[in-house]
């Protein structure tokens, strides 16, 4: 099975059926128009053009011959020719409109034929044929049915009907416009630098590796990382971000975007369809191609339809034929006439254009104003899907924190300045190529301390590093580490478990075989974290931590930002597991992670979301990726979501009202043909400019943390109804009477209030959520080691 690029319509991928190959990928169509618009869109839309015109001129001139010829003749002298001589006039002028222009509909109608499936080109080619053989019988033969011909009803509903594909691709384009733009704003050639030599060569050119040269505004001509200089670069254009980012020796630079201010020497990492531009482009085509689930409803109509139609149809016109009353549009019309003007409004109102497009129209434009703001749908089920998610989980590390350890708390025994810890700690961990090594040296330098040189450095993997400073040994690192270098490490244990129960990572500093004090290191949250945890409460969706750090530390994370529910430690595979646990509960789920670890969960999820930073395999793993790796913009995706499935709906109701309702007004003998043709072109009007109306679709969730969504909703939080500041310092609660500890997500429960328990080996655990509580009762001794 496959669906109709340009108008959503299934389509059996067989053989006999229209197709065309773009790359890898084979595209199926269900009518030669719409393979036409695919392959050659600007082609063809001068031949709507066009044939729309012809059309209407000749039906304005067989109007006029049928309605005016007297008067007509009478301006140029001339006697008006009888009714034989005008009818073979309107033959020929309606000849080359049925035949040429509306060969696209036969094209059309013969492939479905082939491939033993019925479209919208069935109708339209049947509709039109049984207007003009009716009129073309009574044109050739004279007197045998009367006089009377629709050759007006066949060509002005070709012409309403090409003028309304002619409006709708016209509509469609404007919906892609900005992605278009962005592909046409990479520069066609770039600065080479080569042995200090710069020559300008075209972009095909550039391999990867060459060096090429950026001036002050300039774009960047494919992506590469910053070898020299330093300047602000527009990125905005790729990721949505409006504030330029500052980029410098070792910063990874996008190809389109644009150097406002300095001078970069940038090496190309990735050229042709291998750069983000290249890739975001054939992921939103792609994606507006795609199909959400919401289609099968359609698909599974639209196979049923037209038979059906075709049906309705029939038996108008054999009842109309055999009833002695007049039509009501045409009182005087002969029973024939009767059953094919019938036949025709039946037919043709009946069309499934609207249905067809009811669903991709509104997709086309939604993914495309996702890539306008950095959200980029992979697969579009899993953006209808992501309209109806009640509980997103959220990987911490990379996600909701920077993945960048900074120092927050240095404390020094009595004696030795706190400043001076840091410097001694910074001091050995100076050839330390660790994280923590790094951040200490970082935290050392911002505060202008002056690092000592040492000697004879030595590191031990898990546990520190030492180094000798003048004749001194300085130590750093874990409590043990200490003690196995002869330190006596008790005046730091308080303050040690202190630090710890906030949830940051310790290291211990000693001089000789004095313990000088800690210094404590803590991942910072990003951005817009707490304010995206916010927004989603408001709207009515839960939220949950699940981290393979230490339940401590998780703890203090979610705290923070107003997570209540955390899963810690959770490996991979319990991750992707407690996916499918919370999934069981009858709620959509969404992940949202970037590491490695965290593929297999946003895999199993219902949504994944992936940042566009992370790992390749999340990236695939994930159906919606999020280019600027802000938390905020899972809200803003959830809220596109939302708006894009709230749009298909109202097109099919759209779709419906035109499709359906007016068939009885059809079969009633009610509505001229003509007009039928009108209102069937204006229903795919209708339904593609109501999805246009996207277009005006702003992330609910800005930079500054406001958010329109939250203002809104009346709905309660079911978290905390305001996220805390993450200073990383809340003390964590302890046992003893009163509260008691969740061993699952380490939360405090009331034990005389809590709803869920479970006895296990003698002893009764209490529980925050059903989750937990379900999690516990299948593996307890995983939560009690």
């Amino acid at each position: 099975m496959a669906t109709d690029p340009i108008c959503g319509m299934f389509v059996e991928d067989t053989p006999q059926a229209l197709s065309h190959k773009r790359g890898t990928t084979t595209f199926f169509f269900c009518s030669q128009s719409c393979r036409l618009e695919f392959v050659a869109p600007a082609k063809e839309v001068l031949k709507l053009k066009v044939y729309s015109f012809a059309s209407f001129a000749a039906g304005a001139i067989i109007l006029a011959l049928m309605f005016f010829r007297t008067t007509l003749f009478g301006l140029v002298g001339r006697a008006a020719p009888n009714h034989e001589t005008t009818n073979l006039i309107l033959l020929a002028l309606a000849t080359p409109i049925q035949f040429v222009a509306g060969g696209r509909f036969y094209l059309g109608f013969l492939h479905a034929l082939r491939a033993r499936a019925a479209n919208m080109d069935t109708l339209i080619a049947l509709g039109t044929t049984t207007a003009y053989a009716y009129s073309a019988v009574v044109a050739l033969v004279p007197h045998r049915y009367g006089t009377d011909t629709y050759f007006d009803s066949s060509v002005l509903i070709i012409a309403f009907i090409l003028l309304g594909r002619t409006l709708e691709h016209t509509m469609k384009s404007r919906a892609t416009d900005a992605l278009r733009a962005l592909v046409g704003l990479q520069p066609r050639v770039a600065r080479l630098r080569r042995s200090g030599v710069e020559y300008e060569v075209p972009l095909e050119q550039i391999k990867v590796g060459d060096e090429f040269v950026v001036a002050p505004g300039e774009r960047i001509a494919t992506d590469g990382r910053v070898v020299e200089g330093e300047a602000q670069v527009d990125e905005s254009l790729v990721s949505g971000e409006s504030l330029p980012v500052h980029k410098r020796a070792g910063d990874d630079v996008v190809g389109a975007s644009v150097n406002t201010n300095g001078r970069l020497v940038v090496a190309a990492t990735r050229v042709g369809n291998d750069t983000l531009l290249a890739q975001i482009k054939d992921l939103v085509e792609r994606a507006q191609s795609g199909r959400a689930p919401i289609q099968r409803l359609v698909d599974a109509i639209s196979a049923k339809f037209v038979p059906a139609v075709l049906l309705i149809a029939a038996a108008s016109a054999v009842a109309w034929y055999l009833a002695d009353a007049p039509l009501p549009i045409l009182p005087g019309a002969a029973p024939v006439a009767k059953a094919a003007i019938v036949f025709v409004a039946v037919v043709i109102i009946a069309c499934p254009c609207a249905l067809g497009l009811a669903t991709p129209a509104a997709l086309l434009v939604g993914v495309g104003k996702g890539a306008e703001h950095g959200i980029l749908v992979k697969d579009t089920a899993q953006l209808e899907r992501a309209a109806r998610v009640k509980t997103v989980l959220f990987d911490k590390t990379g996600t909701l924190t920077q993945a960048k350890l900074r120092v927050t708390d240095v404390f020094a025994v009595p004696g030795p300045a706190r400043d001076e810890v840091l410097r001694l700690a910074a001091s050995v961990e100076a050839g330390s190529e660790h994280p923590i090594g790094k951040a200490v040296v970082a935290a050392a330098l911002e505060a202008k301390a002056k690092l000592a040189k040492t000697e004879g450095f030595e590191a031990a993997s898990g546990r520190g590093v030492r180094a000798m400073l003048g004749d001194q040994r300085i130590v750093a690192g874990t409590m043990a580490w200490l003690e196995m270098n002869g330190v006596n490490a008790g005046p730091l244990a308080t303050e040690l478990d202190r630090l710890q129960a906030e949830g940051k990572s310790v290291i211990a500093v000693a001089r000789g075989s004095e313990a000088l004090g800690l210094v404590a290191l803590a991942d910072t949250p990003k951005e817009g974290a707490a304010a995206a945890i916010a927004a989603l409460h408001a709207m009515g969706i839960d939220t949950a931590l699940v981290s393979g750090d230490n339940a401590k530390t998780a703890r203090a994370v979610a705290d923070g930002l107003g997570i209540r529910r955390v899963h810690a430690p959770v490996l991979p595979a319990d991750k992707a597991h407690l996916v499918e646990i919370e999934k069981k509960h009858g709620q959509l789920v969404a992940m949202v992670g970037d590491g490695i670890n965290d593929a297999p969960a946003l895999a199993a999820a219902d949504v994944g979301i992936a940042l566009g930073s992370g790992t390749d395999v999340a990236r695939e793993a994930g159906g919606l990726i999020l280019l600027k790796n802000d938390p905020r913009d899972v809200v803003n995706a959830i809220h596109l979501a939302r708006r894009t499935r709230a749009k298909i709906w109202q097109n099919l109701f759209w779709a419906f009202v035109y499709n359906v309702a007016l068939i009885p007004v059809a079969a009633l003998g009610l509505l001229d043909p003509i007009l039928a043709g009108a209102a069937m072109g204006l229903s795919s009007v209708t339904v593609v400019g109501n999805s246009l109306t996207l277009r005006g679709f702003r992330p609910a969730l800005e930079s500054h943390g406001t958010t329109r969504a939250a203002a809104a909703a009346p709905a309660k939080a079911p978290g905390p109804a305001t996220a805390k500041p993450l200073p990383m310092a809340m003390p964590m609660m302890q046992g003893g009477s009163g509260p008691e500890t969740d061993p699952v997500c380490q939360m405090k429960v009331d034990p005389t209030t809590a709803k869920w328990t479970h006895e296990h080996a003698g002893k009764r655990y209490v529980f925050c959520s059903a989750r937990c509580h379900e999690l516990f009762s299948k593996e307890p001794a995983r939560f009690l080691t």
